[in-house]
């Protein structure tokens, strides 16, 4: 599994996967974010997630999914397509920031888009229905 953009979202999604035993490599462009994984023995690329030379670095074209947490959509776009050109048959999954994101990603073919708003107000939701 490759994983693009090491914010927090992305670095918490990285260790939870090494912590669960689930082969990753994080993808981004800034070397800090990638030199304490790196230490970690996680593999890393340094890159655009946008651009081919870089996801086939990460070994996107063997690869059964790519996770995309990066928050700009013309990002996430790129990415997309450049992953689509290595591995058609990869799993996308991407997060949204509403529903003009939703409707993009859907267009360029994500097969699982998490919104973060929706995700927190179901969360909020089931304590609230627990706490009754």
């Amino acid at each position: 599994m490759v994983i693009t953009g090491l914010g927090e979202l992305g670095r918490r999604l990285v260790q939870r996967c090494v912590d669960s035993g689930v082969p990753v490599c994080a993808v981004d462009t800034e070397a800090e974010q990638l030199e304490d994984l790196r230490k970690q023995g996680i593999t890393t690329v340094l890159g655009d997630p946008g651009h081919p030379d870089t996801l086939r670095a990460a070994g996107l074209a063997e690869a059964r999914i790519i996770v995309i947490t990066i928050a700009s959509l013309p990002d996430k776009m790129r990415i997309c397509i450049a992953a689509r050109e290595l591995n058609p048959r990869i799993a996308i999954v991407a997060t949204a920031a509403g529903s003009t994101d939703r409707a993009w990603l859907h267009e360029f073919g994500v097969a699982y888009i998490c919104d973060a708003l929706d995700e927190m107000t179901d969360a909020l939701l089931r304590s609230i229905r627990s706490g009754l």
